[in-house]
């Protein structure tokens, strides 16, 4: 049934392809989380080779370490019961646990306050440093917490509508990442969607590659028609340069939220009268599978919204795959002497055609009855989709 099919994709697209403009580099100031926690510097940080450096004393207790000040020395040293560090301001060699490392950068004194490079100290202390140029944050936590980040990222950009931001937390070897901006662009134009993001706790590392569930509901606050909806999804993630981006989102449930509003009701048509109904959705069923659209297209009402429109997708759809559609459930759950609701559970398949992955559908097919006695399709409205693994 080309009709599910069209729609999921359409769907799919929209879900994992969802514009203010970000302030530049030099707008603001620079902001250090540490564990999720913003710190507080009495002098601002500053960038200087690429490197972010900030005051030793407020970086060093975020970090858990002891702190002391050798003023005869000119050194820095930061100290917890597995991880001792030396800094000597102006030099580029570091001591961390009593073996020697070269910074990019030396710490420095400007204004009589002790600066040190912050990604060095950040990573000796055995957590990952990120940096999103967009909003100038430093953001210090562990490796399960930065992968966490990056979904957040994405949220928050998808709040403000910034295609921009979105796009610098995607892999730039991801498949159409050359088109990336635009689709956020033009979804961002379209609509006004609302987001609530509960990403697990439980995050698959291997390496450079990472993988984390989530599960976010997407609703329509303006914009044309929209189905809102709950996903059930798994983030595939990789290690760019040092910092974790998304390459890939695989969605396993699609949710419409809608169930509740369609449930049985007792059914007073005659059997005879619900035969000629199940026919109308088995013919359906046979006809698309068949690709006949000139006997399909003459099933439908002409109250079927964008029916003209749809009828071009599906050919356009056919000229590409070949599926097979098989009801597991057909029930009629409502009905009056002129409308009723056929609630339909089918697995959807590829027979042939390029990738695809097969889904099961759960929907309501309305159909309305003609002058003539007959019954045609007047609307599809779809409730669930599960796609299978």
């Amino acid at each position: 049934m080309k009709k599910w099919i069209v729609s999921g994709m359409l769907g799919i697209s929209l879900l994992t392809g969802v514009a203010g403009v970000s302030a530049a580099e030099g707008d603001q100031g620079i902001k250090v989380l540490v564990d999720n926690k913003a710190l507080s510097f009495e002098v601002q940080p500053f960038i200087t080779a690429g490197n972010t450096l900030v005051q030793f004393r407020t970086a060093f207790e975020a970090l858990g370490l002891k702190v002391a000040w050798d003023e005869s020395k000119q050194e820095v040293t930061g100290s917890s019961d597995k991880l001792n560090v030396k800094l000597v301001i102006g030099s580029n060699t570091v001591s961390m646990n009593g073996k020697a490392y070269e910074l990019e950068v030396a710490p420095v004194i400007k204004d009589n306050v002790t600066f040190i490079p912050l990604r060095f100290v950040g990573e000796a202390s055995g957590r990952e440093v990120s940096w999103d140029g967009l909003s100038r944050t430093v953001y210090i936590a562990d490796t399960v917490q930065q992968i966490k980040h990056v979904l957040q990222r994405q949220l928050d950009a998808s709040v403000r509508e910034d295609a921009v931001a979105m796009v610098a937390t995607v892999d730039p070897a991801t498949p159409g990442y050359e088109n990336t901006k635009a689709i956020y662009e033009q979804a961002f134009a379209l609509y006004d969607l609302a987001y609530d993001l509960k990403v697990s706790d439980t995050v698959q590392v291997d390496k450079d590659q990472a993988s984390v569930a989530f599960t976010q509901k997407t609703t329509k606050v303006t914009g044309p028609a929209f189905e809102n909806n709950q996903i059930d999804a798994v983030a595939q993630l990789r290690r760019v340069d040092g910092e974790w981006k998304t390459s890939q989102t695989i969605i396993n449930t699609i949710d419409y939220l809608k169930a509740d509003q369609y449930k049985e009701e007792a059914i007073t048509l005659s059997a005879d009268e619900q035969a000629r109904i199940l026919a109308v959705i088995e013919k359906d069923r046979v006809l698309s599978e068949k690709e006949d659209f000139e006997s399909l297209l003459a099933q439908y009402d002409s109250s079927y919204p964008d029916l003209s429109q749809k009828s071009v997708q599906w050919k356009q759809l056919a000229a590409v795959f070949d599926f097979k559609a098989t009801f597991t459930s057909v029930k009629i759950t409502k009905a009056s002497e002129k409308e009723v609701y056929v609630r339909i559970k089918s697995k959807n398949e590829k027979v042939s055609g390029p990738e695809f992955r097969n889904f099961n559908a759960d929907g309501i097919t309305v159909l309305k009855k003609q002058a003539d006695g007959t019954w045609k399709i007047a609307d599809n409205i779809h409730l669930s989709m599960a796609f299978i693994q």
